[in-house]
């Protein structure tokens, strides 16, 4: 019987506490005629690709253990020594991958600008580094009201990764881009994400890149730079123009396209 009491009590409890919890207000309108964007930012990544961008991601090699004088530390020394395996193989793909003087961040602000002159879509400049950290740590509560939204791109990754079974590498790249509400502070009106390899995938926003930017092995990179660099070039111009077009249909308010 006390049981019993004991939960009728606790959700007549819930019930008052959700009944006397105040409605979250409806949004303001936002008729989204003065749009903004950051600079692009990219990202280090710690996974398997290695990164054209070497200077946000450097490879660590050789670093060195104390003697496996017990179990544990002989595990340690076993980890560590597979890290800088796999350390010295990004290296390596990355010294490869250098001959494409491929550069991500600036071709994809370059197609972006040039989409957006191309459809004469007028985007301001968001300059301020502090108003792109905040963002960029969800800080969203502040931001300026010049503008009715913040449009925020980054590049999470983009290099090249070993397939596996001798297959070669492969380029790969994932790109974000987030249309932030500035008139309803905290509040995201849309979010995209694009992503690129050589698999093909029933997604609009996932571009398959042409078999000929595959690399055998590292011996190719250098041969091919040029193929490489003009490859990729024209995927991001592809990128660029998907990218602009989801912003201009968000300030349309037109319908998403999945």
């Amino acid at each position: 019987m006390h049981r019993r009491s004991l939960l009728l009590y606790l959700c007549l409890s819930s019930l008052a506490a959700c009944a006397s919890r105040e409605p979250k207000p409806p949004l303001k309108p936002n008729d989204l005629r003065r749009i903004g964007i950051l600079p692009i930012k990219e990202w280090p990544n710690s996974g398997s690709t290695a990164q054209f961008n070497r200077s946000i991601n450097p490879i660590a090699t050789n670093v060195s253990l104390p003697p496996p004088l017990t179990p544990t530390l002989l595990g340690m020394a076993i980890g560590q020594a597979l890290r800088n395996s796999r350390n010295a193989d990004l290296a390596a793909l990355a010294d490869a991958m250098a001959f494409a003087k491929f550069e991500p961040e600036p071709a994809l602000r370059r197609n972006i600008q040039a989409e957006l002159a191309r459809r004469t879509v007028q985007i301001e400049t968001l300059d301020s580094p502090e108003l792109a950290d905040g963002v960029r740590k969800d800080v969203l509560k502040n931001l300026p009201t010049a503008v009715d939204a913040i449009v925020d791109v980054q590049i999470h990754s983009a290099g090249y990764y070993a397939i596996g079974r001798n297959m070669g590498f492969t380029p790969h790249f994932q790109i974000s881009a987030r249309v932030i509400d500035t008139i309803n502070p905290g509040e995201i009106i849309d979010e995209f994400s694009y992503e690129g390899d050589y698999e093909t995938q029933d997604d609009s926003r996932h571009f398959t890149t042409p078999k000929i930017l595959t690399q055998p092995s590292l011996a190719t990179f250098e041969r091919n730079a040029a193929i490489i660099r003009a490859g990729l070039s024209t995927v991001f111009e592809v990128v660029a123009t998907r990218l602009v077009d989801d912003i201009v249909r968000v300030r349309d308010k037109r319908p998403r396209l999945d």
